[in-house]
This record gives structure tokens, sequence and C-alpha cells, in this order.
């Protein structure tokens, strides 16, 4: 009885509330309380940061508090949208600008009342100008808070545009186009509508088997994926068989697909051997106080034995690249100023070109630096390199211009006395975030830099270390000013770092990333 009365005396507020619009509305002209001929002021611009947004030009207008009424054509709408994407894409004051692309309802736990919910995507460019509506975000502060892969912005706008060509009553005015300044009781920013920005996290074994799954993580907004599922689904136990003396931590059971990890004690001057339902496991992390294992859960139980590995077991199937690349343990992220890989077919002649994929940001190479140290190796009946037909440089470069790296021949890594490993997955930047993507020369030479005009000789430089990108413009309006003579043909420098080489009678245009000639 209670609640029928709460909900009676609910209906009748809420309809006393709309007979009073109805009934008692404000019946004052549309115009009143509007300015005409009269844009958005610049004080308003200026607390929305927003002083270059693209108006239309103030004839024919009325400004009706934060809301501009105006008259376009169908084209000149589309086209004024347009100039807005753009103006929120280019400057650079304005944060995290995104664009509406759907609605929802919000409740208190899906009990009236209801309201909207705004969704938004990140803006990006050939968005769709042509819709009826368009309503866009942006934020004024780069700070903003991540929960299940939504995005909490600081200090958040909108601005919505509307084609709506109707007259309104008690008006003479007629208008096409709302342009409105406000922000959105509820919305969500899903950062990663577009696509997800995934990093390779770890490769590990499925216990029992040769089977390798590679996770991934979404840098955004934490989403995990992974290179493969497991088909079964249920709950299986595993048991430390042989070797519970070494184990510290790991747990009795698990579900199918699940990540298990094993910690040990660390050994001093022995290796110890895990192997799970007869398959032998990888040392994934070295601590000084435990070592861990990690691997896969099948759909089965899993039995565990640890032993301590026979001498002559020094390349065993599984292994890790920080085994057998030590500086890995000892590098810090912090230390680190640049990731580079170098991708070059093997055999290719002289003054060909070299691939190379680079990045600057800290958080890529932290994470890239954590994916190599926790790199599973697989045993590989590659027997040499010889015939090899790509090799794919890794390089760190460290704050005090100290060079670390690897190579992988065909993706697998070889060592000198003839033991190989393959890289499931092979190393490249390919899915960060900001990378940077250059050519170079294949040789060694080093070569003398003359003068173009005078001929003489004003340095050398290693032709070999040149890195550069394509120019796809109009060949420069200039005299060249430098002249190198290379085994693969001629470079001509001008200025901006522009230079050419000219082989076999063509002649193409390049760019380097750094002027090192004006330098």
């Amino acid at each position: 009885m209670k609640r029928y009365l709460l909900f009676s005396l609910l209906v009748i507020i809420i309809s006393s509330l709309l007979c009073s619009c109805i009934l008692f509305r404000d019946p004052t002209p549309w115009a009143d309380g509007k300015q005409k001929d009269t844009l958005f002021s610049s004080e308003l611009l200026a607390e929305w940061k927003i002083e270059e947004l693209p108006l239309p030009a103030p004839d024919n207008v009325y400004l009706g508090g934060k809301t501009l009424y105006c008259n376009m054509t169908r084209e000149e709408y589309e086209s004024y949208v347009q100039s807005v994407v753009e103006y929120l894409l280019n400057d650079e004051n304005l944060f995290h600008t995104g664009y509406n692309y759907g609605t929802s309802m919000g409740s208190f736990f899906g009990f009236p009342p209801y309201w909207i919910i705004y969704e938004y995507a990140p803006l990006i460019e050939g968005y769709d100008v042509s819709a009826e509506s368009h309503r866009f975000i942006y934020s004024l502060s780069e700070e903003m808070e991540i929960s299940n892969g939504m995005a909490s912005l600081n200090g958040y706008r909108n601005i919505s545009i509307e084609w709506c060509p109707t007259t309104p009553k008690n008006s003479e005015f007629s208008y096409t186009v709302r342009i409105s300044l406000d922000a959105d009781m509820e919305y969500e920013y899903n950062l990663c509508y577009h696509s997800h920005d995934m990093i390779e996290v770890g490769n590990y074994p499925v216990a029992g088997t040769e089977k390798i799954i590679t996770l991934y993580h979404c840098t955004r907004c934490g989403y995990g994926d992974r290179s493969e599922y497991l088909t079964g689904e249920g709950k299986f136990s595993i048991n430390i068989v042989e070797g519970a003396e070494y184990v510290l931590d790991c747990d009795e059971w698990s579900y199918d697909n699940m990540v298990v990890t094993l910690k040990t004690r660390a050994v001093a001057d022995a290796e110890l051997k895990v192997v799970a339902n007869g398959a032998p496991l990888p040392r994934t992390k070295t601590e000084f106080e435990y070592w861990s294992y990690v691997f896969i859960m099948p759909a089965e139980d899993v039995d565990i034995s640890i032993t301590i590995a026979e001498e002559n077991e020094d390349y065993p199937y599984f292994s890790s690249l920080a085994k057998f690349e030590p500086w890995l343990d000892a590098l810090s992220a912090e230390n680190v100023t640049k990731l580079r890989v170098i991708t070059e077919k093997l055999g290719a002649p002289v003054g060909s070109l070299r691939n190379n994929q680079s990045n600057l940001n800290s958080i890529v190479i932290s994470s890239f630096l954590s994916t190599l140290k926790n790199k599973s190796l697989i045993k590989t009946s590659y027997e040499s390199i010889e015939n090899a037909e790509e090799l794919r440089t890794v390089e760190l470069i460290m704050s005090d211009g100290t060079v670390h790296s690897f190579s992988l021949y065909d993706d697998v890594y070889y060592l000198i006395d003839g033991v190989a490993y393959e890289m499931k997955t092979y190393h490249t930047l390919i899915g960060y975030a900001g990378n940077a993507y250059s050519y170079s020369f294949v040789t060694d030479e080093t070569a003398d830099v003359c003068d173009a005009t005078t001929n003489e000789k004003v340095g050398e430089i290693s032709i070999g270390g040149l890195e550069f990108i394509e120019y796809n413009y109009d060949p420069p309006d200039e005299a060249p000013r430098y002249r190198i003579e290379t085994e693969f043909g001629v470079i001509y420098v001008y200025s901006a770092g522009i230079f050419s080489l000219k082989s076999e009678g063509k002649e193409i245009f390049y760019q380097l990333h750094v002027d090192i000639f004006t330098c």
C-alpha cells in the first residue's frame, strides 16, 4: 500500500509539472530575449578556450544564451561542420576531441528516473559531416581517468551543430542551423572505439604442449587479448609431483586458458628443469630471491616436476632471450632514449634500402623492454644463417650513446655454436603508438663530402648512417651544396636536408631526418 501511495504521488507531481508547462508556458514571442545579428561573445569563447572556433557570418543570425540560430544552405552546413572538425583536430589547446556516435539510458539500478548518456569516440580524419546533427566533445586538460575502457575527461565541453530547417511559432525569422555550446550531464568517452593500441606483453607455452600463446595489452584502455584461445571449459588441478622443496608459490588449481605463474627458489650455481605434463617450461623471470615460470592452463590437470638440470642441458627446448643477452636484465627503461628496429634483405646489392622503425616514447620503451626481458625462445633445427633471406636488428640506444642490440635471421635467434632458437612472434614496433619510419643505405662505406662548386673536400661521412624519408615534392630550385661519390652512385646535397641519389641514369630525392650537413 505504501509503495502504491508513493507511486501515485509521483504520478500526480509529474502530471502537474507537465500541465504547468503546457498551460502556463511563456507566451512571449520567440525572438524576445534573443539578440539579432550577434555571435558568441569573445569572453565566452575565451572561457571555453575556443577563440578561433569557426563561426558563420554575423548577418541574419540570432543569439539566444549559448545557442546560435543561423541560415545556411545544406552545402554550407556540411562545409561548416568540416571546418569545425578541422579546428578541433588541429587546435593544440584542446584535448581528447571526440564525436557523439550514440546514446544509452542511465538509471538507478534499472529503475526510473532515466537519463540520457551520450557516447563519444575520438575524433579522426575522415569524419562524416553529412549527418543531420553533430555533437562534439573536448577537454580543457590533457588529464583523464580511465576505468573499464572509458575515459573521464577533466573540464570537458560540448559543441553541437544541428540541421533543422524550420520556422518557430511567433517568429518571422526562419533558420536552418543551430549551433550550441553546452556540457552533457552524463557521457562515456570510448578511447578505443576505432581500434586498440595493442602491444605484446608475453609469450607463454600451454602446459604439456609445444604451443605458444601470445598475450596482448592495450596501452590506452587496458583491454587484453591473445593470439589463440583453447577449446574447453573447466576447473583443473595443478600438482607438484616432484621438487616441492623448490616451490615458493603456485596455485593448486586453475581454469583452462588462465595464465598460471609458478615461483621457485633461486638456486645458486645450478639450473632448474621445470616440466609440466612432460613438456619443459621456460624461465620467464629471474630475480635474486626467486625464479618465475609462466604457462597457459590446458583443459586438463597439470603435473609439475622440478629437478636440477644436467650440465649438458645448457640449451633446453624452451629458453629466454635474457639468458643469452644478459644485458637485458640489467637494463632500465629510464636510461633508454630510443628504440630502433632495422630490417634488410640479405644478399641485397650495396645501395639498397634498409627499413627503419624508431620510437622515442618512454611508455613504449618501457613496455617494449619488458616484453624483451620476458621473451620466450623455442629451440629449432635451424642449421645455418647462410640461407637466411632477412636480417632484423633490434637496437636500444642509451642516454650516454651506448647501443645494445641483437639480431634475428628469418626470425631465428642464432647462437655462434650452431644452436638456434625461434621467436614465435617476431619483434617489430608495428602496433605501437608514435612510431617513425625511415630508410638507410645498405653499405659500410665512408665517403668524402666535397663542395659541389669547388669540389674541395670538406669532411667525411658514414653513408650507412644516413637516415631519411622519401621526398615527394618538386626538386629544389637551387644548386646543390655538396657532392658525395659512393660505390653505388652520386649523392647531391641541398638545403633543408634534401638530397638526391643519381645512379644508372635515374635521380631519386630524399630528405634527412636530421640535417647533419647544416650542423
